[in-house]
């Protein structure tokens, strides 16, 4: 989030296996993390505004799984925030430039090497979180070697 927020225009993909998960695991992290600022506790929006897209509940996470923030960049947008899952095809991840990409458990290699290439353009930040639930797998083998 602190990416997102001091990079106006950023763009950032948070990747989970599945949308249920992501919404459970790590769209609820980033709500915790969202500043102050950018939230009302009481409804999970802020004000309307043309570039500003902020709508979180808690058990559904952001609406259509992204979120804008009103930081405005170069390019005359906020940064965006956008769930990404797994289980979609590879081919459905090309073309974006992205600043800061976040995968979280599991994410297969292939999809790694996507990444890089989206994040090579803006020299952007890949962060991949892990537990061992599955040992050593070929994303593992990836990092080690």
């Amino acid at each position: 989030m602190r990416c997102m927020v001091e990079s106006p225009g950023a763009r950032g993909w948070f990747m989970q296996e599945t949308e249920e998960a992501s919404k459970q695991r790590q769209q609820s992290r980033l709500w915790d993390y969202f500043p102050n600022e950018l939230k009302n506790i009481d409804t999970g929006r802020v004000k309307r505004r043309m570039d500003t897209k902020i709508a979180y509940k808690q058990g559904d996470g952001f609406t259509a799984n992204q979120f804008v923030l009103p930081n405005i960049g170069a390019k005359g947008t906020g940064s965006e925030g956008k769930g990404i899952f797994f289980k979609m095809d590879t081919s459905a991840m090309q073309g974006e430039q992205l600043d800061i990409a976040w995968a979280d458990e599991l994410v297969p290699l292939d999809k790694v090497k996507t990444l890089r290439g989206r994040l090579f353009q803006n020299n952007g930040l890949l962060l991949v979180s892990f537990t061992p639930i599955k040992g050593y797998t070929e994303t593992v083998a990836e990092w080690l070697n």
